[in-house]
């Protein structure tokens, strides 16, 4: 009783964004039985920038505001799977779909956990990704408090002397007691 016919079978892959389609069609009208995309997965991916004071190596008074990589830093998809930051900011979620989701954070990794006791509040991030592409996320990107350029100061320096001392003094130990070490207090005065 199946209606048998002879269809030819396509597949198109794409990474970017990342696809399976199927197409099958009809050998000899050409018409399309079928289309779908088998894709049943995606990672969520992105990026993470923060507005900071960034110094120079020479002695001059003062640093300058700069966009800066954020290294160690959790990014997680909400009622989902987290991440840590590599050293260029970016960061990988194994994700279990392909619809958009939530990815949230604040300064919180893996050496440093920044807490603004001020009346601003902790500085943090919540915003739409869609596994399979880039996300951007950026933390104080116009230098508008200095509570919050403190902040991303702070987490900032902090987890980049934590990897400074590692790659100095590998046998030190006393690095494994600051998971994660909570810098700065910040109070409003």
């Amino acid at each position: 009783g199946a209606d048998r016919r002879l269809v030819h079978d396509v597949q198109v892959v794409t990474e970017d964004p990342p696809h399976h389609h199927v197409l099958i069609s009809d050998a000899r009208t050409g018409e399309l039985v079928e289309v779908r995309d088998d894709l049943v997965h995606a990672d969520v991916t992105g990026n993470v920038q923060g507005g900071l004071v960034d110094f120079p190596v020479s002695p001059a008074p003062g640093g300058t505001f700069g966009l800066q990589n954020l290294r160690s830093l959790r990014v997680d998809v909400q009622g989902g799977n987290f991440a840590y930051t590599d050293a260029a900011g970016n960061f990988t979620i194994p994700h279990p779909g392909t619809d958009p989701v939530t990815i949230t954070g604040r300064l919180l990794g893996e050496w440093s956990d920044v807490d603004d006791r001020s009346l601003n509040g902790n500085l943090s991030f919540s915003q739409s990704a869609t596994p399979g592409t880039p996300a951007a996320v950026v933390l104080n990107p116009a230098n508008a408090s200095s509570f919050e350029t403190a902040e991303v100061s702070g987490y900032h320096w902090t987890t980049a002397t934590r990897f400074f001392v590692a790659a100095r003094w590998p046998g030190f130990t006393g690095l494994a007691v600051l998971t994660p070490l909570p810098f700065p207090r910040i109070s409003a005065l």
